[in-house]
């Protein structure tokens, strides 16, 4: 791990100025106390504060003035003393020791070197977060050129890490069924590390969530953010799967209305979109109800023949009854047998009635070569 603690140019900021000059006056103060518990004092009769933890000391530092002022030659030996104090405390692992000291030499060299190893420590005590908040800081500071690169290393690795915490995160939380913080933890991830895997498996919570809408969104965005990702084939199925469903949502509040074509016709739109036979019976079953008999017949043969025998049982039974019924609709009525029965039935009393009119009249029928009807015609 490397810290840069060069010390020169030792410049502080107007704002920090009076600050500084405390610090030395609390500097100062601070030695013959230290002196007193060396030589054996009662600790009682020293003030006791409470430590400060790597989380607390790992706060964003203040953003610097503008214009800066050098500091005298006490204020530079004390900078000093700060900065050999946080290397020997950091190469011994002591980051809170290595934290406390540069904080406090920031306050007389307030620019992105000591910022980029107020990080390093950061990151070494395992402030993941807050160490990628100081380094991206640092960047905006004057930063010595020798260390960007390194301080983009830093922030990439962190931003990986990060993502993949709240990753693994999410995943347990969806596996005890926390879809909404799940969810969250996803979101987290994609903010560290713009992966469009993040979104699909955001998508797929909303859907065992039974948020159908917002995982169709999802799944729509994921597909637009990376249209190369290797889940996209997946997720376009689940897409048109969903858009089936609604489809066939709308359907059914249609033959609620009596709306029957509509409804055939979004029953169509949902095969289009996901063949699932289903959809084919659900069509056939409104053209019947609208009495379109050649479309129904059409829907109902086309079910029975993609369905598997072992699936939409119930279904199977209703088309194959409804089968010969909806043909026999279709058949012409000169084609019917009762149709003719009726025409024979009708002749038949005709020819009684005229026979019965000519015996009650005792009258011959002057035209027995002609034809009943034209007989008729000619009377």
């Amino acid at each position: 791990m490397r810290m840069n603690l060069a010390t020169a140019p030792i410049r502080v900021t107007s704002r920090n100025r009076l600050v500084a000059q405390l610090a030395v006056l609390l500097y100062s103060l601070a030695l013959p106390l230290a002196h007193l518990v060396a030589a054996g004092e009662p600790a009682s009769a020293v003030p006791a504060a409470a430590p400060l933890t790597a989380a607390e000391l790992c706060v964003p530092l203040p953003e610097p003035d503008k214009v800066a002022h050098t500091l005298d030659r006490k204020e530079q030996k004390l900078l000093r003393g700060l900065l050999e104090e946080a290397g020997t405390a950091y190469q011994s692992n002591d980051y809170v020791r290595a934290l406390t000291a540069l904080r406090s030499a920031y306050r007389y060299q307030s620019n992105g070197d000591v910022v980029y190893n107020v990080a390093q420590a950061c990151r070494e005590a395992g402030q993941d977060k807050s160490s990628l908040a100081l380094y991206e800081q640092s960047l905006r500071l004057d930063l010595e050129p020798s260390l960007k690169n390194d301080c983009k290393r830093h922030i990439e690795e962190l931003k990986s890490k990060l993502a993949k915490d709240e990753d693994d995160s999410a995943s347990r939380l969806l596996s005890t069924k926390e879809y909404d913080a799940a969810i969250a933890a996803w979101d987290r991830a994609f903010k560290y590390k713009e992966d469009a895997v993040y979104i699909y498996r955001q998508a797929e919570a909303y859907q065992q969530a039974g948020q159908a809408d917002k995982a169709l969104e999802a799944y729509e965005r994921f597909v637009l953010t990376d249209p190369n990702q290797k889940y996209v084939a997946e997720a376009k199925k689940k897409i048109a799967s969903m858009q089936a469903k609604k489809e066939d949502q709308r359907a059914l509040q249609l033959m609620q209305t009596a709306e029957h074509l509509k409804a055939a016709n979004a029953w169509d739109n949902a095969y289009r979109l996901d063949p699932q036979a289903i959809y084919l019976f659900r069509g056939a079953e409104a053209f019947n109800q609208a009495a379109q008999w050649r479309d129904a017949q059409a829907g109902y043969t086309r079910f029975l023949r993609e369905c598997p025998p072992t699936e939409w049982i119930a279904e199977r039974g209703i088309a194959e009854a409804r089968l010969p019924k909806v043909k026999q609709q279709q058949t012409p009525m000169y084609k019917k047998w009762w149709f003719w029965t009726a025409i024979g039935g009708g002749a038949a009393v005709i020819t009684t009635s005229i026979g019965l009119i000519i015996g009650f009249t005792g009258k011959q029928d002057p035209y027995p070569e002609y034809p009943v009807a034209l007989r008729r015609q000619i009377d």
